[in-house]
């Protein structure tokens, strides 16, 4: 009987194993990375798409004007309209079409707080509103009505396999949103907005 095994491993093997696992590292981990960032603006999207949503339903349900527009305090009582879309948004009804929540005939229907970390969202108007058909209205008190939404974050408006990293929102005169992901849609956005 043998009482001299050895037990372990070489060096050898060793450095074998740390070369492949760096190997599989630096191909997976920038991949993660991407996934994560996707992820994070697919999630990002979907909250403006529920604003947007939110917004039209409303007014076509109870059958008055809604605001969707930025606020610099979303977790106000009465939020007034103001700054951009990345430090947060409110969705309310507007039922004398002023641009700003009297209360008690206006009502807040949906807040969202600021976006963190390296992500933007804006648009090349003040606000977006709603006609109680459900049509795309603007409301003269707080400037020029949305058509375009843009969504960035730190990758910015680059072309992968021609898709854009950004989100692209457009919303039609009939009020009906769109999503676009396709490169040569989302440049269109860019330009309209004016960029990350």
């Amino acid at each position: 009987m043998d009482t001299k095994r050895q037990r372990g491993v070489t060096l050898i093997e060793l450095m074998f194993a740390i070369a492949i696992l760096s190997i599989v590292l630096g191909v997976g981990v920038p991949s993660f990375i991407g996934i994560i960032q996707t992820n994070r603006m697919a999630a990002l999207n979907n909250d403006v798409m529920t604003a947007i949503h939110r917004a039209r339903s409303e007014a076509v349900k109870m059958r008055t004007n809604t605001v969707l527009c930025p606020t610099a305090a979303p977790a106000a009582a009465a939020p007034a309209c103001g700054g951009t879309l990345t430090q947060g948004w409110v969705v309310f009804s507007d039922v004398n079409g002023n641009g700003a929540i009297d209360a008690p005939a206006d009502l807040v229907l949906l807040t969202h707080e600021a976006i963190l970390g390296n992500m933007t969202v804006n648009a090349d108007g003040t606000h977006l509103s709603f006609a109680s058909t459900g049509f795309a209205q603007t409301i003269p008190a707080l400037g020029i009505n949305a058509n375009n939404v843009l969504i960035c974050d730190d990758r910015g408006h680059s072309d992968v396999s021609g898709q854009s990293t950004a989100r692209g929102i457009f919303v039609s005169p009939t009020g009906r949103p769109q999503v676009l992901r396709d490169f040569a849609d989302v440049s269109n956005v860019f330009a309209a907005v004016g960029g990350c």
